[in-house]
């Protein structure tokens, strides 16, 4: 005959203690702490990156459009025509689309900003090419800059774009040097 004996044992508890609850929650509060910081950081992360190409191809998109101007006028046109480069103010000028009897992209003085979708975006396309060299061709740069998310207004993001333009019909004077 088989007996059953039943042990008891005195003092020890089968639940967990207040501190090692304590020590579980604390634990558990940090993971969950870190975890949001690195998806907010993530977060803004993406939103610079998307930020970051949107205003680039705007950047882009005026280059084009100064490209696009050059190609549609005459080098006396795009030098000093009404809205020719050498017209334009030393601090800069951007690209708009005209709205006169052809719709065509002209330079406008200013920076532009209403035409940036990005917060805090600008862009401006300044020369410093020589007189001595303008007939040949000009040298631009874009340069553009925006605010990230959470970042200061008094610390844009910025970049620039540079190109160079040259004279598709120049026709340099017999016996004078050609462009550089």
């Amino acid at each position: 005959m088989l007996k059953l004996k039943t042990i008891f044992l005195v003092g020890e508890e089968s639940g967990d203690t207040l501190i090692e609850v304590a020590i579980g929650l604390t634990i558990l509060g940090v993971v969950l702490v870190g975890s949001t910081a690195i998806a907010s950081t993530a977060f803004q992360m993406g939103q610079t990156a998307q930020d970051r190409t949107q205003i680039s191809e705007t950047a882009q998109e005026q280059m084009e459009a100064l490209r696009s101007f050059r190609d549609n006028n005459t080098w006396a046109n795009f030098e000093d025509g009404p809205n020719g480069i050498d017209t334009m103010p030393a601090a800069g000028f951007h690209m708009e689309l005209s709205a006169g009897a052809t719709t065509q992209w002209i330079p406008v003085a200013g920076t532009l900003t209403s035409g940036v979708t990005v917060t805090g975006g600008s862009m401006v396309i300044t020369t410093n090419t020589p007189n001595a060299e303008r007939d040949c061709g000009y040298n631009f740069v874009l340069a553009y800059s925006f605010i990230p998310p959470g970042g200061s207004p008094y610390r844009p993001a910025s970049s620039q774009i540079e190109t160079r333009l040259v004279n598709l019909q120049y026709d340099p004077t017999p016996g004078f040097a050609s462009c550089p």
